[in-house]
């Protein structure tokens, strides 16, 4: 039989009702983190205020600051979700047994070694956050992350490479591919296609003759 709620009964508990807050702060967040992508590409780092982003989030400037306290920090947390993002692609790729390194054509492992590149190429505005001054760490803006990454695959292809070369060869790639990613960066241009199918076709070519 059914038995009626008493007034001094809650419907739900204190933690039920806290999971729906919570996914709505998240959402919240994720709203403000895209608008801040929006606003980078379009007026920059430089020309982001809060009003701004407030508007452009479709939210107050207080409920703004209920999670973040200034615009540095938008854009840390913004950096940082992309830099996860990248992480997972990169993780996808170093732990994908059906990858037979030392075998599979060279163009390939350079596809492979791009897959980052391609991710700022669809997200250009993690490039303006990374490289605008007073707003990440250098540690988040070091480019050793990708050398690593490279390094992995090319002890995976190259497994009697002694460790002098493989830090330099490595080193040189990543050189090359951030070259052409400073090279192309005009607005949101970076990879741009034409340089994006040479660089490509040169590590294609270095990798065939480390091969």
């Amino acid at each position: 039989m059914h038995r009626p709620t008493s007034a001094t009964t809650p419907l739900v508990t204190t933690a039920e009702q806290r999971v729906p807050t919570q996914l709505r702060g998240a959402k919240r967040v994720e709203e403000i983190l895209d608008a801040a992508a929006d606003l980078v590409t379009e007026v920059g780092v430089e020309g982001i205020t809060v009003q701004l982003l407030a508007d452009r989030a479709q939210t107050s400037k207080g409920s703004l600051y209920h999670f973040f306290p200034d615009v540095p920090a938008v854009l840390r947390a913004l950096a940082e979700r992309h830099l996860l993002a990248i992480r997972a692609i990169v993780d996808a790729i170093v732990h994908d047994e059906s990858i037979t390194w030392r075998t599979v054509p060279a163009q390939q492992v350079v596809t492979r070694l791009l897959a980052p590149l391609d991710y700022l190429g669809e997200n250009c505005d993690l490039l303006a956050i990374v490289r605008a001054p007073g707003i990440l760490e250098s540690s988040v803006r070091t480019i050793k992350p990708m050398r690593s990454f490279v390094e992995h695959v090319l002890g995976a292809r190259y497994p009697q490479m002694d460790a002098e070369h493989l830090t330099a060869r490595a080193a040189m790639i990543v050189a090359v591919i951030d070259g052409v990613v400073t090279t192309a960066n005009r607005g949101c241009s970076v990879g741009a296609p034409a340089m994006r199918r040479e660089l490509e076709n040169l590590l294609t070519i270095y990798v065939s003759a480390l091969d």
